[in-house]
């Protein structure tokens, strides 16, 4: 399938899509960092089956050509597409992993702001609930690593990881050489750990009467799990216990019953 693209100052925005726009349900998907809408091709098109899915590449990443060194203004990028694919926030879903938790929070926010408040917000193994991260792993993937070193990287990352044919893993190692997230690395974490944080931000969101589940891999070798900890009660919590950093691949049927629950 083609990506779709929406012209943006500054600009273009890549992004695919699965399934009937005018389905009840719509679902925003947004990767992680280093990342791209290539890593939800387990949930996406399965989505599709009943709802409407939306993949976007977020700036600094996949084949957007917007720049960002701003983890907490990646997601401004958002509303113009969902304005593009007529989603009203009463049935849209918004879904982030990994640093792309704060990009759904960000983009929460936003909407709430304006009295557009989605249907429910979902993160899974999301940055910016405390200060623990492994810090080699990501630093590996912003410097611009070899394909041996590549393949180590994506190994941290699940138990269960895609196959990847040579081409593949040459054009991706080809593609984090450019070094394009460099400075979202550097705003999202450091020797310390990381260095933005959300707590304060679901607070508000439920606080506001927004469903907010969190998902963590009790594997996860990227983000402590037990930072679900320091999230609001009102959270709803669910712990994949085979599963590492990405849920998605190690547990995408799991993911899916929770999610379309």
């Amino acid at each position: 399938m083609d990506a779709a693209t929406l012209e943006l100052s500054g600009g273009t925005l890549v992004y695919d899509t699965f399934g009937r726009p005018d389905a009840a349900r719509a679902y925003l998907l947004i990767h992680g960092f280093a990342g791209d809408r290539l890593s939800w091709l387990d949930v996406g098109p399965r989505l599709g089956e009943r709802h409407f899915a939306i993949v976007p590449d977020l700036p600094a990443h996949g084949d957007t050509t917007l720049e960002e060194g701003e983890v907490e203004r990646l997601h401004e990028v958002l509303p113009p597409l969902l304005d593009a694919l007529a989603v009203a926030p009463e049935r849209l879903h918004i879904v982030g992993i990994s640093m792309g938790g704060i990009v759904a929070t960000g983009l929460a926010q936003a909407l709430c702001a304006q009295g557009l408040a989605p249907r429910s917000l979902t993160l899974i193994a999301s940055t910016g609930l405390g200060l623990e991260c492994n810090v080699p792993v990501l630093s590996g993937f912003a410097e611009g690593p070899s394909a041996g070193a590549f393949s180590h990287l994506l190994r941290q990352l699940a138990n269960h990881v895609p196959d990847l044919t040579e081409a593949q893993k040459a054009f991706a190692v080809g593609r984090l050489a450019q070094r394009r997230v460099a400075g979202l690395a550097e705003n999202l974490f450091g020797p310390g750990g990381q260095r933005l944080d959300i707590v304060d931000a679901l607070r508000g969101l439920v606080a506001a009467g927004l469903p907010v589940r969190l998902l963590f891999g009790r594997a996860d070798a990227i983000v402590p799990w037990q930072h679900a900890l320091n999230v609001p009660p009102q959270v709803a919590l669910h712990l994949f216990h085979d599963a590492g950093h990405m849920v998605h691949w190690d547990a995408p049927d799991e993911l899916l019953a929770v999610i379309e629950g």
